[in-house]
């Protein structure tokens, strides 16, 4: 009887050293797919982000310098941070060069966050921060912008409240 239960036990540890991946006792995540990024709140938030970055024509070492801080902030929201880094650079590097769909993208980040006001003027904020990262606020930035707070539900008229402050402010 206790050969027995002896061998239980064994086989017991065998299948929990067996089922625990080599007895590393460590539970696997999901891989980091594109699509959960790219359909994810930054996902939509980087992709405005490149359309207005390179809305003037180019991206500038400034303004790159604060989209770099930016990812690193967004890519500490996911599980596996170097995966979310390629997917979020990815993903500005496609956007930047498609610039007529401003409207679709803030509008599909508008229903993720429907119910998070503070956040539609925060991204707004800091759009015009980086739109005047370069000393200079091009017209089609301002209509980047523009068409993101539209999208947003932001009255044009607090848009341009942060234009101005802003453009003392610089």
């Amino acid at each position: 009887m206790s050969y027995l239960l002896t061998l239980l036990v064994v086989g017991l540890f065998v299948w929990l050293f067996l089922s625990s991946n080599k007895g590393s006792f460590t539970t696997s995540r999901p891989t980091l797919s594109f699509k959960d990024v790219l359909y994810s709140e930054y996902g939509y938030i980087i992709a405005l982000i490149a359309k207005l970055a390179k809305s003037d024509g180019h991206v500038s070492d400034l303004e790159v310098e604060l989209i770099e801080n930016i990812l690193d902030d967004m890519c500490e929201e996911f599980h596996d941070h170097n995966q979310a880094r390629i997917h979020l650079k990815k993903i500005f590097k496609e956007e930047k060069d498609v610039q007529d769909n401003v409207n679709h993208v803030a509008s599909e980040l508008y229903k993720k966050t429907s119910h998070e006001a503070y956040k539609h003027q925060k991204i707004i904020e800091f759009m015009v921060t980086l739109a005047f990262r370069d000393g200079v606020l091009h017209h089609r930035e301002k209509e980047v912008i523009h068409e993101t707070a539209h999208a947003f539900h932001i009255d044009a008229g607090a848009v341009d409240s942060f234009f101005n402050q802003y453009s003392d402010f610089y």
